[in-house]
């Protein structure tokens, strides 16, 4: 039997997750505006926004953002490989 996705549980209307690796944990707090995944590794979080802008809380954000463990460097963008080859290529976290 398959639990329910965190991020399900906390965004119930979000039904439009890309595939994502499975060394990205599922860390998604309702308080956030959308869902969000930790490498451990590097300590990056990815946010995934919903695909259709109008239903971001920022229209103009864009579908993917990244956060490195210390918090001074990010990537905003639409493109999903983008941003794993982003938190594949961050240092690793102390």
């Amino acid at each position: 039997m398959n639990a329910t996705p965190k991020y399900l549980i906390e965004f119930p209307d979000f039904r439009d997750m890309p595939t994502l690796p499975d060394f990205l944990e599922d860390i998604s707090w309702n308080n956030d505006s959308c869902p969000s995944f930790r490498d451990s590794v590097s300590g990056c979080i990815l946010f995934v926004e919903y695909f259709n802008p109008a239903d971001r809380e920022y229209p103009e954000s864009s579908r993917f953002e990244v956060i490195t463990a210390e918090g001074n460097s990010t990537l905003s963008t639409d493109n999903l490989r983008d941003a794993l080859a982003f938190i594949l290529a961050a240092p690793r976290a102390n």
